[in-house]
């Protein structure tokens, strides 16, 4: 409900204003918000150990998985965040409006539909 009440904000300083922390700090946090994700320590423990070859030395395997998770995780990251920052400087007032109400309606929908769904009976 706050969601699909919510009002429209001028977003367009929060673009163009320059960060009010950058450089070290801002990976640190990064990195920390991360290493402490609970769901990309599942996501590393379930698919990693498909990639690793027992017989083989560890430690390169480690390395080149490593990089390369770091190497997409920049990539896409990267293009999520300018996306996002052309997407915001298209947002209008309305804009926002409409898109709050349309996501708020997805999350409702989703909720009353999880609401009404059964599972079987396991004997």
């Amino acid at each position: 409900m706050r969601q699909w009440r919510a009002s429209s904000r001028d977003l367009t300083e929060k673009v163009s204003g320059t960060p009010t922390t950058a450089g070290f700090p801002l990976l640190a946090r990064g990195f920390l918000v991360n290493a402490t994700n609970p769901k990309a320590t599942v996501f590393y423990l379930a698919v990693l150990p498909q990639f690793v070859s027992p017989t083989a030395p560890l430690l390169p395997q480690y390395v080149v998985i490593g990089l390369t998770f770091v190497a997409v995780d920049i990539v896409v990251m990267s293009v999520y965040a300018g996306l996002a920052t052309r997407l915001l400087r298209l947002l209008g007032a309305r804009q926002q409006v409409v898109l709050n109400r349309f996501f708020s309606g997805l999350f409702a929908t989703a909720a009353v539909v999880l609401a009404l769904v059964r599972r079987g009976a396991t004997a």
